[in-house]
């Protein structure tokens, strides 16, 4: 595990859009892809003049949530989310209303390479990224579940269960809480003025 400095973190946003939407496009969710890296590693540069990988996140920004029959147009991952969050979680998107923002997002991943984990920087990760493209998000859903990659445990197993588990754990150690299976949200809170 390498120490990683959260002002050290490089962020290279790309919004992905397929087309021109037919609908008003403010209404349609945004997928963003995010690159992390860093140029320092340790205190000390990089290997080579090439920054160090430090993890990915893709994520969505939905500016209507409530609006299922919308997102099922997207991926049947978009229309779980929304089902959950309207059908047995209302009381979010009710909590938006006093929440720093009026979008959701979904973290549909959220990888650290394994040098950079056990120092939390996924937590820096998270927050670097609200920064930069969720500025008017006022609440965060993310499953706790691995991915699905090779080398992980298969879905199931005891492996794969102690994984959720301890995913579960860093997401409540970031702020989240337990929204609806292994569905995590946090409601950004609100600037104090």
């Amino acid at each position: 595990m390498q120490k990683l400095d959260p002002q050290d973190l490089i962020l290279e946003c790309r919004m992905v859009s397929a087309g021109v939407p037919d609908e008003a496009p403010e209404d349609y969710p945004q997928l963003w892809e995010v690159n992390v890296t860093t140029a320092m590693v340790d205190g000390d540069l990089a290997d080579g003049d090439v920054d160090a990988q430090v993890g990915q996140v893709v994520a969505y920004i939905l500016p209507e949530p409530g609006r299922v029959d919308l997102l099922e147009a997207f991926s049947k991952e978009l229309q779980d989310v929304a089902e959950m969050l309207v059908q047995r979680r209302p009381d979010l998107l009710q909590a938006l209303e006093q929440s720093a923002g009026r979008d959701v997002m979904f973290v549909s991943t959220l990888d650290i390479a394994p040098e950079f984990r056990g120092e939390h920087i996924g937590h820096d990760v998270l927050r670097a990224v609200l920064g930069a493209i969720g500025r008017s998000v006022g609440l965060v859903i993310q499953q706790a579940k691995p991915l699905q990659v090779d080398g992980e445990p298969a879905p199931g197993s005891p492996e794969y269960e102690a994984a959720k588990t301890a995913l579960t754990k860093y997401g409540l150690e970031f702020g989240f809480e337990v929204a609806d299976g292994d569905y995590l949200a946090y409601v950004v809170p609100a600037p104090v003025s």
